[in-house]
């Protein structure tokens, strides 16, 4: 008698991707897209082992301001073409 469970047939795994939506779809496309970019453009990738655990937070928070930046511009532009908007409706 063997130790060993009995071996039971299972189904070949298929690399079928999960059914997304449109917008999961073109994010992760995006984010491909921005990989081979960043790639081509700095030579490296996220798989890169030189950075030290307080060199990617100081990335992260690089990116996070440029990020703020860019909200506040999307604000001020948006308030002022809806501020220019009510003005040329009141007139």
């Amino acid at each position: 008698m063997s130790d060993t469970p009995p071996k039971v047939d299972t189904p070949p795994k298929v690399d079928t991707p999960p059914t997304v939506d449109s917008i999961v779809s073109s994010v992760i496309t995006q984010f491909e897209k921005r990989a081979v970019f960043g790639k081509n453009k700095y030579g490296t990738d996220l798989d890169r082992k030189d950075l030290h655990f307080l060199e990617w937070v100081q990335h992260s928070q690089e990116e996070l301001m440029d990020a703020i930046l860019y909200l506040e511009k999307m604000k001020v532009t948006y308030n002022e073409h809806n501020n220019n908007s009510v003005s040329k409706k009141n007139n």
